[in-house]
């Protein structure tokens, strides 16, 4: 909070000590890039503690959703345990549902047109979407566009 402006009247943040990033690599031909992410994320999380932020990005995306999602809940609930605060961004929509009681879930909703697209992060409601739905109505493959193509038989 060095000079950072804070348009309130008051508030709080939180000590962070240290900022652990997991992203995407390329892929360990010697130990396979699931075994290779399972082996980064233990040393992450090894120098992890309550006062870290850790920020991941699409984690497991190199196994089944199954399994993505049971490793994935571990990790998750290795963070929660510790006390840490974190971002975990996945598209594991069945890992989504089974972490919406243990932790807040977050999506990124779009507003505009295909030239002024906006973003806006709000608290997930149940049985969201993703940005799969925008690109689907942008090619006319959505539900709606579809019946009115091809009738109420869609």
């Amino acid at each position: 909070s060095q000079g950072c402006y804070m348009p309130a009247t008051s508030g709080c943040l939180s000590r962070i000590g240290n900022l652990v990033t997991f992203f995407p690599m390329e892929e360990d031909l010697e130990k396979g890039r699931f075994n290779a992410e399972k082996e980064r994320l233990a040393v992450m999380l090894s120098q992890s503690d309550e006062d870290s932020m850790i920020l991941m990005n699409e984690v497991f995306t190199s196994t089944d959703e199954e399994k993505a999602m049971k490793e994935s809940q571990v990790v998750l609930q290795q963070i929660l345990d510790m006390g840490a605060l974190g971002v975990f961004v996945t598209h594991n929509f069945p890992l989504i549902q089974s972490m919406e009681d243990k932790m807040p879930v977050l999506e990124a909703i779009t507003e505009g047109d295909e030239h002024h697209r906006l973003f806006k992060i709000v608290e997930k409601k149940q049985g969201g979407q993703s940005f799969a739905t925008d690109v689907l109505r942008k090619y006319g493959l959505d539900t709606e566009s579809l019946r009115k193509k091809y009738g109420e038989a869609i």
